[in-house]
C-alpha cells in the first residue's frame, strides 16, 4: 500500500501525468503479471544510487574540526560507507516519466526498431494502484550538484529520491520499496556497539545474493490510461499491440505517439 513519508515530495497535482516506457516484452510482462517491477537499487546503471554526495564528506570534515561533533562525525565516517552498500540491496525502485507530453529522449532510449510502448498513468494512478500489505513511497526526484549540496540523511530513503544534475532530462517519479527487515537483520548479526548505543558493522558481508527485484502486484486497469506505439512504429505492430491489449480484457485507447505526425505547412 501507498504510504506519505517525509523523505519524498509528490508533485503538487496528483493527477499529474506520469509515463513508462518499455519494449513489447516489458509490455507483456506488464499484461501478465498484473505487476510493476522493482528493480533492487545495486543493480541500477547510475552507480551513485543510495550514495551521498562529496559536500557531505565536505560537512563532515568541519564538523569533526568540531570538539563538540568530532564523536558524531567519526561515527558517520565508520557507518556511511557500508549502511550504504547494505541499503541499496535491500531498497527497490520503479520509475516513471513526469510530463504532460511525451518525451522523444524517452522514446530514443527504450524503443527499438520502432517497437516501443508507453504507457500513461497519473501521479494518482500510480500510488492508487498497488494491491498489497508492503509499504510503497513515492516521489519528485530532486536533481542537485553533488560538489556542492549535501544530500539529507534523515532516512535512509533520502539518499534514493536524489539523483545528479546530470540526469534531469528525466524529470523522474520514482516509487520506492524496502526489505527493511532483512536490512536491519544483516546490521544487527554483524555489528557492535559504539559509543552509546549505537552501532557499527564489523564484518558486513556484500557477498550474499540479494533479489534483482520485486514484482509489486497491482490493479493495472486502474493505473493505466492510455497506451502509445512508438513513432517509428509501423501499422502491424500498432495492430498487433491493440490484439494483445483487447485478448486481455482492457479497453485502454491505444494511439500512436503525437511525434509521428505530419508537420502542418
Amino acid at each position: 500500500m501507498y504510504n506519505e513519508h517525509r523523505s519524498f515530495s509528490p508533485p503538487s497535482d496528483p493527477k499529474a501525468s506520469l509515463w513508462r516506457y518499455m519494449d513489447l516484452a516489458k509490455f507483456l510482462a506488464l499484461l501478465e503479471d498484473e505487476a510493476l517491477y522493482f528493480a533492487v537499487a545495486a543493480n541500477m546503471s547510475d552507480k551513485f544510487e543510495g550514495a551521498l554526495s562529496s559536500a557531505n564528506l565536505e560537512q563532515r570534515k568541519i564538523l569533526a574540526e568540531s570538539s563538540d561533533h568530532k564523536g558524531w562525525a567519526s561515527m558517520q565516517s565508520l557507518i556511511s560507507a557500508p549502511l550504504a552498500q547494505l541499503t541499496t540491496r535491500y531498497v527497490y525502485l520503479n520509475c516513471w516519466y513526469e510530463s504532460e507530453h511525451e518525451s522523444a529522449a524517452m522514446w530514443g532510449l527504450y524503443q527499438h526498431e520502432g517497437r516501443g510502448i508507453a504507457i500513461r498513468s497519473s501521479f494518482r494512478g500510480l500510488t492508487q494502484c498497488f494491491k498489497t500489505d508492503r509499504l510503497i513511497y513515492a516521489g519528485e526526484v530532486k536533481y542537485v550538484d553533488y560538489s556542492k549540496t549535501p544530500i539529507p540523511t534523515h532516512t535512509a530513503f533520502d539518499a534514493f529520491i536524489h539523483k545528479r544534475l546530470s540526469f534531469e532530462h528525466e524529470h523522474e517519479v520514482r516509487a520506492v520499496t524496502a526489505d527493511q527487515e532483512t536490512m536491519l537483520e544483516i546490521w544487527h548479526k554483524t555489528s557492535h556497539s559504539y559509543g552509546a548505543g549505537d552501532t557499527i558493522p564489523h564484518s558486513l558481508d556484500m557477498s550474499a545474493d540479494y533479489p534483482a527485484g520485486l514484482n509489486i502486484p497491482i490493479d493495472l486497469a486502474g493505473l493505466v490510461e492510455a497506451v502509445y506505439i512508438s513513432p517509428e512504429a509501423e501499422s502491424w505492430f500498432a495492430k498487433l499491440v491493440e490484439k494483445i491489449v483487447r485478448r486481455y480484457g482492457y479497453a485502454w485507447p491505444i494511439q500512436y505517439s503525437d511525434l509521428s505526425k505530419d508537420p502542418v505547412y
